[in-house]
């Protein structure tokens, strides 16, 4: 695997597969992480964690600190599992503030108009959020 990059110039930047492979995947192991602490994080350890991405422990718990110490994931006390720390929903919170802000008087207007219930939604990558 080659990666280039080129701005139009005739400088490229090349790396190659084997410089990037290792960062990349420890990237996906991040959102991996992010996924699954989402979806049922109350429930898992760092070693279920560790098994489901694909890692060792250590690795595991490198990455499960560098998370929480920036706030994406939080370590429930006394309970062992992990719940989505307080960073995640300013990150949507900033992504949708623009939309929301134009979208919610029409969502509003619409309800009124048709005294009916009325939602909005956006389809990202296939799925309605």
């Amino acid at each position: 695997m080659k990666l280039s990059y080129s701005d139009g110039d005739s400088d490229n930047l090349s790396l190659s597969g084997a410089q990037t492979g290792a960062k990349f995947k420890s990237v996906q192991r991040v959102f991996r992480i992010i996924e699954l602490v989402n979806r049922q994080g109350e429930n898992l350890t760092a070693k279920q964690i560790a098994h489901k991405i694909g890692t060792n422990l250590s690795s595991c718990y490198y990455l499960l600190s560098i998370l929480t110490d920036e706030g994406y994931i939080e370590k429930l006390p006394h309970r062992g599992g992990y719940r989505i720390g307080p960073t995640i929903p300013l990150l949507s919170e900033g992504s949708r503030s623009d939309f929301d802000s134009k979208i919610e008087p029409v969502v509003e207007e619409l309800a009124q108009r048709t005294q009916r219930q009325a939602y909005s939604a956006v389809l990202s990558a296939g799925r309605w959020r």
